[in-house]
């Protein structure tokens, strides 16, 4: 199956001054986590329903070796992470009509009013050390959790600290990137213009089968060239462009107009990364994620999703695992 996450950045604040940030480091991070761990599971099975009725808890199992019920809440203190399926109960309001998922479409019953319905959703909350920023990872089925996540993890916080709020925004991936782009050594640039057909009399094209084709070129120089269009491209990216508009890929033919886009490798920190321009500059505020193993409830098994979602942080290059 395929699961869709969304990706958090988080900071914890002083209410009365916002420039004021808890710095997660040696006593107060493994107090915070302590806290966490010890009581986050119950603080949401108790948080009490809003106006709208809906309802939170942490999600169980039956453990097939002991028989015993436990909580889908795990945590890991050499990452400083924790992680569960947490509950929304929804809809106690309305009168919904179920129907026969097939081409007859025949009903198959009615959910009356007073009673909610759950939809699970696979959270990480994942604290860097030394830093005043975290991360959140949440799950989105049908619906996003985020608010009433947040609004939840404030409130247990705020019996820890009184008077701080969290400040949540969401991740943009590029702004990860910017520092390949800007602060890396370029190993490459690449022209690539796609669904180039033989009779538009494109260089090479002309001396082959008939077709349709991609047509890539790779620029390796160092120096004066690289350097100067590494300029360009940083100024375009910081700029929010949807193109890299530079005479010298023009002169080549790869602009805006036929659909070109340029794939960068480049070396930050002793990594290379091979950037895509055609994706970095799309905002992605959701993630698939493929091959997410099911449970027979039809919601991803936890140990799955966990996997893919420490595997996308890592392509993300946030560096904690």
């Amino acid at each position: 199956m395929i699961a869709k996450v969304e990706i958090f950045t988080f900071n914890i604040l002083n209410k009365s001054n916002n420039d004021v940030k808890i710095k997660f480091e040696d006593e107060t991070l493994k107090e915070i986590f302590k806290y966490l761990k010890k009581n986050m599971p119950n603080k949401i099975n108790q948080f009490p329903p809003g106006k709208d009725k809906k309802t939170f808890k942490i999600d169980t199992y039956i453990d097939e070796k002991s028989k015993q019920k436990k909580s889908y809440f795990e945590f890991s203190e050499k990452n400083k992470r924790l992680e569960g399926v947490f509950v929304v109960g929804s809809d106690a309001d309305k009168v919904l009509k179920f129907t026969s998922a097939d081409k007859h479409k025949k009903e198959s019953g009615q959910k009356e009013k007073g009673v909610n319905i759950d939809n699970n959703h696979y959270f990480q909350i994942l604290f860097i050390e030394g830093s005043d920023t975290g991360f959140i990872v949440l799950e989105k089925n049908q619906k996003s959790c985020k608010k009433e996540f947040c609004n939840i993890l404030e409130s247990i916080l705020n019996e820890l600290y009184s008077g701080i709020k969290l400040s949540v925004k969401q991740f943009i991936e590029r702004e990860f990137y910017i520092n390949y782009l800007k602060e890396g050594n370029y190993n490459s640039i690449t022209c690539v213009r796609k669904g180039v057909k033989t009779e538009s009399n494109d260089g090479i094209l002309n001396i082959i089968n008939q077709g349709t084709y991609k047509i890539e070129t790779k620029l390796t120089t160092s120096g004066d060239l690289t350097t100067r269009i590494k300029n360009k491209i940083v100024n375009a990216f910081e700029d929010r462009k949807n193109f890299i508009e530079i005479p010298e890929f023009d002169e080549l033919n790869y602009n805006i107009n036929n659909g070109s886009y340029l794939i960068i490798n480049s070396e930050y920190n002793g990594k290379s990364r091979t950037i895509d321009l055609s994706n970095v500059l799309k905002v992605k505020p959701i993630y698939d994620l493929d091959d997410v193993k099911e449970n027979s409830d039809g919601n991803p098994n936890f140990k799955s999703i966990r996997n893919k979602v420490n595997e996308l942080l890592t392509e993300l290059d946030i560096n904690i695992y």
